[in-house]
């Protein structure tokens, strides 16, 4: 259910104070300003009574400020389509309300049987009014009954949004139930305007869609009805050019609204392109490293109604890649041609074995110090990670290019390659472990931040040892 409040302001920068019973607290689930740009913020309860701050941006515009609550739960269903809502009359002031004028109006087809104490239109459809001499600090109620046989109640059980930031690419699966006695075998979603979709489905099932591109809306057909109880996940797959945006070197990532309701449990995902550490404002539910050292990130809300301008926002320390001169390219070519032809020459001398020995004692040596090291991140004051492990990753690192001198191509070729890229992967994350723990040490994080996000990077260093030990034994093999 959504009240507009409309409030006349004396100035352009006026503050307002809104206020609502703290019992409905636990009803309210979103809200937003309708035709403005400025903040919403809940302050707490003080005078037994619930205060919204709502602030401009910069100014307003006009001379009245339009403020959207969402509401959940409002509704008392007793049989055969027939409701009873009763809802506050009026937003609560600290000052006097001489007049209110009230507005009541439903979707689908309603008949309204009565409106205490406003008026029900001749065709029963709407019902509106005036409410007068409202004290300070107090609000009048609006009792309405009415019927609305194809009224279609729903919940949203959960819904997991993905957004790939490499490619603007979301993936969302919505999990929803009918909750009412309407069944109904079709569901509307908002992507917004200038998205590409890309497919609809239900598990392995195609489902039937139509878009909507000027209004942004995907209309999307069930291959059943929804009957009273009954559910289906959703999957979506769309690209939006907007979903994210660069503003003072933090990206903003916008939270795909899809529904206009409230989503019991909402999992946004980001993954970032491959980076060398990630931070972020607010707590995140989880943090891992996956593939070619992207991460993904998630956040996690409740009971929350989204309205689409709902953000999180990331600082990525993207990984950096600078183009070779065409001279410098070149100059390897002409290197690389000299070598083999030197290669083939000293064939027959080189010394791979006792380099592979030394090599699998190299990293041997920085695995252990670096599992030590990852266990002091479960200290109460823990420390950043060594200068030794930054010493043992670059005798590693020279220790691979050493035996690469006399391997070029073949299964012990790839198995070094391999290594190369596992432990730069493992060096990139212990740079994001140094990075988080130095914003902990400072205050940044807080302890359970710390923990959550430790304990992900934890588990990507050790999988990533496991593969290094995988590829040690492989490469011990062809030596």
């Amino acid at each position: 259910m959504f009240v507009t409040d409309t409030i006349p302001v004396e100035s352009d920068s006026m503050r307002l104070e809104l206020g609502i019973p703290p019992d409905m607290l636990k009803n309210l689930v979103g809200y937003m300003l309708a035709g403005q740009e400025g903040d919403i913020e809940v302050k707490g309860i003080e005078d037994d009574v619930l205060w919204i701050l709502v602030k401009p941006a910069d100014r307003w515009v006009g001379g009245a400020v339009s403020v959207v609550t969402v509401w959940r739960n409002m509704l008392v269903e007793s049989s055969g389509g027939q409701y009873l809502m009763v809802i506050p009359a009026n937003p609560i002031l600290r000052e006097k309300i001489e007049k209110i004028s009230v507005a009541l109006s439903f979707d689908g087809t309603p008949s309204i049987t009565s409106v205490t104490p406003i008026t029900v239109s001749s065709d029963k459809t709407t019902a509106s009014g005036e409410v007068k001499d409202i004290d300070a600090l107090q609000f009048r109620t609006i009792t309405a009954y009415f019927e609305i046989p194809d009224l279609i109640r729903y919940v949203v059980e959960r819904a997991n949004v993905k957004v790939d930031l490499a490619t603007n690419t979301i993936e969302a699966q919505i999990h929803v139930r009918n909750a009412g006695t309407t069944p109904f075998n079709s569901m509307e979603f908002y992507l917004g305007k200038n998205v590409t979709v890309s497919s609809t489905t239900a598990g392995l099932l195609k489902l039937g869609h139509s878009w909507d591109a000027g209004m942004g809306v995907l209309t999307v057909s069930f291959p059943d009805t929804l009957k009273a109880g009954e559910g289906i996940a959703v999957n979506i797959v769309y690209v939006d050019r907007n979903i994210a945006r660069q503003t003072d070197g933090q990206t903003i990532v916008r939270l795909p609204q899809l529904l206009n309701t409230t989503f019991a449990d909402y999992a946004l995902t980001v993954k970032t392109p491959p980076a060398e550490s990630l931070s972020f404002d607010g707590e995140p539910w989880s943090l891992k490293v996956v593939e070619n050292n992207r991460r993904e990130v998630m956040f996690r809300y409740t009971d929350i109604y989204v309205t689409g301008r709902e953000t999180v926002r990331l600082t990525v320390a993207e990984v950096q890649t600078f183009p070779t001169p065409a001279l410098l390219l070149l100059a390897v070519a002409v290197v690389a041609s000299v070598q083999i032809i030197t290669l083939r020459q000293r064939r027959t001398t080189r010394e791979t074995p006792a380099q592979l020995t030394n090599l699998r004692k190299a990293v041997e040596k920085l695995v252990e110090t670096i599992l030590g090291e990852l266990d002091s991140l479960k200290r109460e004051k823990p420390a950043k990670p060594s200068r030794l492990v930054e010493d043992q990753t670059r005798l590693v690192m020279e220790t691979i290019a050493e035996v690469r001198k006399g391997v070029k191509t073949g299964e012990l070729a790839a198995g070094l390659n391999t290594l190369d890229k596992l432990v730069r992967e493992l060096h990139t994350t212990l740079q994001a472990i140094s990075k988080t723990t130095e914003d902990y040490g400072a205050g940044r994080l807080s302890r359970s931040v710390f923990q959550r996000v430790s304990n992900e990077y934890r588990k990507a260093c050790n999988k990533t040892v496991g593969e290094i030990y995988d590829v040690l034994d492989r490469i011990s093999r062809q030596g």
